[in-house]
């Protein structure tokens, strides 16, 4: 194998380095020539687990060439898994450890936050699918300012899970801000507190707007909860009834929500026939007068930090369509 030409090993490895980075893991240890000629696909593949790993991440970026920093698909969550600290303990301690585990949570929180905004600057250059699960709602909003304002050329796919329903105003944005997003076709927001649909204008409206991409088609909010006030916000929001009330994201060609189960008090109001009747009505609309499309996707809990990174896998793996989300 070092007897092969570098062009042509160069070529072997690129076909070979086309998974999830196992591949280009063990050719660094078979010898100092392939070491060499996968050193460029070490970052290929990223996926990082919470706070400790990702302050390791930046460790290992900012101390490599900036040539190696070819980040092309990346994975980050702030939960490695299911832990003590969840809501089920909180909710039953004392209160003197209810204070204790804020506190934790409160320092892990912001201490993702600080390590995440430092890698997204040295891998936003490269970087094409983003998965950013954000469990902790501390420090949540600060990492939303720096997706909106770092400047990711090549990003066209981005899966934002969201611990809070704070977000940072457009207001706070620069005024003269160039698109930090111009390629970004796809985006899926997992909102973890069940919002209802208010929160596709408050969020959808940020990302869609002309200083972060203008080439926004396919928008999925997963975690909503149907209210009785939900078929008049999208309605307003999909097809405005006058002339001047532009829609808000003018680009977007389709909307998918996927619901949380309803409470059991809208149950008996028949509140999911009428979204159903409003969603028939919107679709038929667009297909008539190329309008934006919606879809309702059946209720489901939201998805867990682990069943998320199985998907990313699959995808990364070539198992599951990169678009597998909005299909």
């Amino acid at each position: 194998m070092d007897a092969l030409p570098p062009e042509v090993l160069l070529q072997i490895v690129d076909l070979a380095c086309c998974d999830v980075g196992q591949t280009a893991c063990s050719l660094r240890l078979v010898s100092r020539y392939l070491c060499a000629a996968t050193d460029p696909y070490r970052f290929r593949f990223i996926a990082v687990l919470g706070a400790k790993r990702m302050n390791r991440l930046f460790v290992a970026l900012s101390s490599a060439p900036e040539v190696k920093r070819t980040v092309r698909h990346l994975f980050v969550s702030d939960k490695p898994a299911e832990t003590r600290y969840g809501r089920v303990y909180v909710n039953r301690a004392a209160p003197n450890d209810v204070d204790e585990v804020r506190k934790a949570q409160e320092l892990s929180g912001f201490r993702f936050v600080r390590s995440a905004k430092d890698v997204l600057p040295l891998v936003a250059p490269s970087i094409e699918t983003l998965t950013c699960l954000v469990h902790n709602p501390f420090g949540q909003s600060d990492l939303l300012t720096t997706l909106l304002t770092t400047e990711f050329p090549k990003l066209t796919h981005l899966t934002l899970r969201l611990g809070d329903m704070r977000f940072p105003s457009l207001q706070r944005l620069p005024p003269d801000l160039s698109p930090s997003m111009p390629n970004l076709t796809h985006l899926h927001i997992l909102c973890s507190w069940k919002p209802s649909c208010a929160v596709i204008v408050e969020v959808g409206s940020i990302f869609a707007s002309s200083n972060v991409t203008s080439n926004l088609s396919h928008i999925r909010f997963s975690g909503i909860q149907f209210t009785p006030l939900c078929p008049e916000t999208l309605q307003l929001f999909m097809t405005p009834s006058s002339s001047d009330h532009a829609p808000l994201l003018p680009a977007v060609a389709e909307l998918i929500i996927e619901p949380v189960p309803l409470d059991r008090g809208l149950q008996q109001t028949g509140l999911m026939g009428n979204i159903l009747d409003m969603i028939c009505r919107i679709h038929e609309e667009g297909i008539v007068k190329g309008k934006m499309k919606f879809r309702v996707l059946s209720t489901t809990l939201l998805r867990t930090s682990g069943v998320s990174k199985q998907r990313w896998l699959m995808v990364q793996s070539g198992n599951l369509p990169v678009s597998d989300d909005w299909s």
